[in-house]
């Protein structure tokens, strides 16, 4: 991955501050965070290794009584807000959080020493990076299932003060040259896909600018029928750069519960409207992500009726997110009474062209799985694990999980765009 970015005036090139490709520890200057509005500051090390993450030994002391709670640090305005804030040198400062549940507190005031244990870290600069004027860049490296296959055959460069040095042809790649937007990725190793992006910063928000790394990978991951993660990602905005590392995590595929139909290549298409659906960050963005990693988060858990409550469940949240019924814990002012004339609502909004009667079919099924899933999964017997049920119900409760998936497949290819869709399931 790369290490190296270019000072802004005088063209000199820097290195990050630790080598990222392997175990490194690093001193700091200085650590600052807030807690029970006071004001904590100390020296230390952070030691970083893709598998763990990172880790921080420091030796704090109280330098300031706050007023008020703090917003935390956030540094430039486009990093989210932070609980950490690192002075590592002259060049760059680094920012990242962690649930204090994870450390004990009473030790801190004890001897001030602490030691914890963080997965991610954002390192910041406003000195470095020739940039184009009205043009914002970024990479970033993600991990992603080794038999993924790309569509196109771009060209892999490695450039030294703006000379190439070094060029070779990928055949596994994604290249996109649209008005909007611009992106070039290739896989440098087998599960390692590395991306470049480049937009006009006056056609995207600047919090559209730093999700984009986020919009590409949520769409790769939809696409392909996995959890693909980050490794890294880089983002350069006028002379402001911002590097985040983060711990290595293996990707999950969604297998028969991918809501997709896979095809063996990528479908750029697909993938470009996806991602131009999920840059607006709109009710129908959240609509597309909840479907998908709902799903993917209840793989997680090795209990099927889990699986059944999760996957049954993210249909009330997605019409309830659609229609803009927010829960009501008085039931009396609750709107939402049932999902079916919900689902009829969305029926005759996405589904109502050519295949109205296969559809109508459809809906009638989903509202029965839904009910059978969500309600039977209410019920005390849920200690009762479904593994231990006849192997015929066991499987019948199957399908209508994997028909419900498969559903949501659709409403996501509907909210992207897709129309007179044909139901295959």
């Amino acid at each position: 991955m790369w290490d190296m970015i270019k000072r802004k005036k005088d063209n000199q090139l820097y290195h990050l501050p630790f080598n990222i490709n392997q175990p490194s520890s690093i001193d700091i200057e200085s650590v600052t965070f807030d807690l029970n509005r006071v004001r904590f500051t100390g020296d230390g090390t952070l030691e970083w290794n893709i598998k763990d993450g990172f880790h921080l030994n420091s030796k704090v002391q109280p330098t300031k009584k706050l007023e008020s709670f703090t917003k935390s640090f956030g540094g430039a305005k486009i990093i989210p807000k932070k609980l950490f804030r690192f002075k590592i040198n002259k060049v760059w400062d680094a920012y990242s959080s962690v649930f204090f549940s994870q450390w004990n507190e009473f030790s801190l005031f004890a001897s001030g020493k602490i030691s914890v244990d963080f997965h991610d870290l954002v390192l910041f600069s406003d000195m470095l990076y020739i940039n184009k004027k009205g043009i914002v860049n970024g990479k970033c490296c993600y991990k992603i299932n080794e038999n993924t296959l790309l569509p196109d055959k771009v060209n892999y460069e490695i450039k030294l003060m703006g000379e190439l040095i070094y060029s070779e042809s990928k055949n596994c790649g994604l290249l996109i040259q649209d008005d909007d937007i611009k992106i070039n990725a290739y896989l440098i190793e087998q599960n390692i896909l590395e991306l470049s992006w480049q937009v006009n910063k006056n056609n995207f928000t600047r919090k559209a600018q730093w999700g984009l790394s986020t919009a590409i990978r949520d769409a790769l991951s939809i696409c392909t029928g996995q959890t693909v993660n980050f490794l890294r990602r880089d983002f350069y905005r006028q002379n402001k750069t911002v590097v985040e590392l983060i711990k290595e995590r293996d990707t999950r595929d969604l297998g028969f519960l991918n809501p997709l139909k896979q095809d063996t290549i990528l479908d750029k298409d697909l993938f470009l409207r996806i991602l131009e659906a999920l840059i607006k960050d709109d009710k129908n963005a959240k609509i597309i992500r909840h479907l998908f990693f709902q799903i993917a988060d209840a793989m997680q858990v090795s209990n099927l009726s889990l699986w059944e409550f999760m996957v049954s469940t993210s249909l009330e949240t997605a019409l309830r997110t659609y229609f803009n019924i927010p829960f009501q814990k008085n039931k009396k002012n609750d709107r939402f009474k049932s999902v079916e004339p919900f689902l009829k609502k969305w029926k005759s909004e996405y589904f109502n062209d050519e295949y109205n009667k296969e559809w109508r079919k459809v809906f009638n099924n989903v509202n029965r799985y839904y009910k059978e899933l969500r309600h039977i999964n209410t019920h005390p017997d849920l200690i009762n694990s479904p593994e231990f049920l006849p192997i015929d119900e066991r499987q019948e409760r199957y399908n209508s999980l994997i028909y419900l998936c498969k559903f949501y497949g659709y409403i996501i290819l509907a909210l992207v765009g897709y129309k007179n869709l044909k139901p295959e399931f």
